[in-house]
């Protein structure tokens, strides 16, 4: 697969998500929220302006919140009925696999690698500028894992937030209050939505990031541009001591890190298919030997 597909289905999941359940229902049900006179009054607020300010305060907040939680229930909703198709095109453990040499480097999961075309760089004096064709950074570094990430861990996450219902003495008591506090939850509701579309474009790029991140790192490694990672390990029959023992056992080590290689001379050809996807030289099929 293509990086610019994966880019793309990064910014397509950038629409989906969801979250917990909640004391209302709908925006109608807390927007009709009223007075009881029954209930005690923790705080009294005298002054009418104060009370305007605390009720609006209050609404925007009630509806920003259940706002926020809604949109996210429907987006995950969305999300969990793709779930086969983004399991087939973020697949850490292929990558994983792809990227490692032997059985030990099952546990590395790649570096996060950045690219920049044309970048441009002023210095903080003002009198040089670097410019570069291509510029690449190595965002987080190779790192072992007892399993490969999923995208649900980037998506479908959970906060625990508790929501706290408004003091009784700030809903609405006249038919003026109800339909500013009508207008007030509507407005926080709207705001709800939109920070909960915010955050679900933060959760997909930070996905995109990663994943192509870590393939573009396996894309430098096939033509030498960047060192791989070495991992090393040590095994014993039996370890313990009287109170505790393991048989079998097996320790493995990040000895070092990837690197960037700056010797172009050492670098190899990558060859590009007419399907857009990156091959190895010792993938190139051997026409001659196949038609001959």
């Amino acid at each position: 697969m293509s990086f610019k597909k994966i880019t793309l289905v990064a910014s397509i999941a950038a629409t989906l998500m969801s979250f917990g359940a909640s004391a209302y229902n709908s925006i109608d049900e807390i927007a009709s929220l009223k007075y009881n006179p029954n209930v005690a009054k923790s705080d009294i607020i005298s002054e009418e302006g104060q009370r305007q300010k605390a009720q609006r305060d209050a609404a925007l907040s009630l509806g920003a919140q259940y706002g926020y939680y809604a949109y996210m229930d429907a987006l995950k909703k969305n999300i969990r009925e793709k779930s086969d198709y983004l399991d087939s095109v973020f697949d850490f453990n292929t990558l994983m696999k792809l990227t490692s040499d032997g059985y030990d480097e099952l546990y590395l999961l790649p570096p996060v690698i950045a690219e920049i075309d044309n970048s441009i760089k002023l210095s903080d004096d003002a009198k040089t500028i670097t410019l570069a064709d291509k510029d690449w950074l190595e965002l987080r570094e190779a790192r072992l894992v007892t399993s490969a990430p999923n995208w649900r861990q980037y998506l479908l996450f959970d906060r625990e937030v508790e929501i706290s219902s408004p003091p009784n003495v700030l809903l609405p008591k006249s038919i003026m209050e109800e339909k500013l506090w009508k207008e007030w939850v509507a407005q926080g509701w709207e705001s709800g939505k939109a920070q909960a579309d915010r955050e679900m474009a933060r959760r997909a790029e930070s996905l995109g990031r990663d994943y192509n991140g870590m393939w573009r790192f396996y894309r430098l490694s096939l033509i030498n541009k960047s060192k791989k990672p070495i991992v090393v390990s040590s095994y014993q029959e039996v370890v313990g001591t009287e109170t505790h023992m393991r048989e079998g056992e097996r320790v493995i080590k990040l000895q070092v890190g990837a690197g960037f290689n700056t010797n172009p001379e050492q670098w190899d050809a990558l060859i590009l298919d007419s399907r857009g996807s990156y091959r190895a030289p010792i993938e190139k099929p051997d026409y001659e030997n196949n038609f001959n």
